[in-house]
């Protein structure tokens, strides 16, 4: 998936609504239901009632807060359903672990007191994104590592994870993500390990046959720094960035992937649309799905053909009017607008111009 669904799904939730009801004994949806950003509301289409809703959803026994719980996973799901029908093609560009070749673990090295480990360099492609999902540790001794991955947008860390160091090669999950949230955009990024003294384990050399050598990551540069005598859990002064040989004990494993989040985010509103006829097309299908059986069900039961003209509609000359067809033509617009934006990004993580 080329996008971070969670965080799209809550900043695009209202992007649509619904009309409250005329009818009193339905006049029941919530300020979240009835609240549309863009103007569109899911039931100014054709057969789309909130009465049909309630009296074909599958529990007769539903409240109203439950049902309100139910249209609001309704958007949500069209939401996410229209994000991965826009961005269907494959997200992953490279995968690799730094270091490849076999090491020698037999010969520790020490530093000095500080922070040591990898400079993070990413290339300027847009919707650019990576993960650190583990790293090897290769230390002699035992006692605790802190491991850190800080980004030059800000002081704090964005990651921590304390490893007990039990043995010469150690394998730790992290699946760290780094995308265009919260404010990061590219930048350079620091993975380093804190040298608090003599206490703590010391790394391996890799000096055995080809072990120093750097797989080549794409849209990637990785280069070994220390930052002598520096033991803060914020991220130091730039300037004060040595040079470090390869026997630093970090090993990580990083993906390179397209991630279209902040893209999404920014430019919510293009997706109103579409998100408003799937949420259609998916509330008529759960008419004909139904296990209910009451007046509203039958009253929908009887309009299944119109319904399912509605939904998959043909005109007298072919050519395709019903909703799924409108929706398939927003998605293809979607995608043609987003190819204008993939190059439409400033360096401090902008867009050049937000469709509304």
């Amino acid at each position: 998936m080329s996008f971070n669904r969670t965080s799209v799904v809550n900043s695009l939730f209202g992007i649509v609504g619904l009309h409250q009801p005329f009818n009193p004994n339905f006049a029941i949806l919530d300020t979240d239901n009835q609240t549309s950003r863009s103007g569109y509301y899911v039931n100014d289409q054709p057969y789309v009632k909130i009465e049909y809703i309630k009296d074909t959803q599958n529990y007769s026994e539903i409240s109203d807060l439950d049902f309100n719980e139910y249209l609001k996973r309704l958007q949500e799901t069209a939401i996410a359903n229209v994000c991965n029908q826009v961005f269907n093609r494959p997200s992953y560009t490279d995968r690799q672990v730094l270091y490849k070749n076999a090491n020698n673990n037999v010969d520790p090295t020490s530093f000095n007191e500080g922070l040591i480990g990898h400079k993070i360099e990413i290339s300027s492609d847009k919707n650019l994104a990576f993960e650190i999902s583990r790293v090897f540790f290769d230390f002699d001794g035992v006692g605790n590592i802190e491991l850190y991955l800080f980004s030059t947008w800000e002081n704090d860390y964005l990651f921590k994870e304390t490893v007990g160091i039990t043995k010469s090669h150690q394998e730790v999950i992290l699946n760290w993500k780094v995308n265009n949230e919260g404010g990061i955009y590219k930048g350079d990024y620091y993975l380093l390990w804190r040298n608090t003294g003599a206490t703590v384990p010391k790394p391996f050399k890799r000096n055995y046959e080809n072990s120093s050598i750097r797989s080549c990551i794409t849209s990637m540069n990785i280069e070994p720094v220390q930052f002598k005598g520096y033991t803060d859990e914020t991220l130091p002064d730039l300037t004060l960035q040595d040079g470090a040989n390869d026997d630093i004990g970090i090993n990580p494993d990083i993906t390179i992937y397209d991630d279209y989040t902040d893209l999404i985010i920014q430019n919510q509103n293009l997706f109103s649309k579409a998100v408003q006829l799937q949420m259609g097309v998916d509330i008529l299908n759960g008419y004909l799905s139904t296990l209910r059986s009451n007046k509203n069900e039958r009253r929908a039961r009887e309009l299944g053909i119109k319904i399912g003209e509605a939904i998959d509609n043909i005109d007298e000359n072919g050519g395709h009017i019903g909703m799924r067809s409108k929706l398939l033509g927003q998605v293809a617009s979607i995608r043609k607008e987003i190819n204008k934006l993939e190059g439409g990004y400033f360096a401090d993580g902008l867009i050049t111009h937000t469709l509304y």
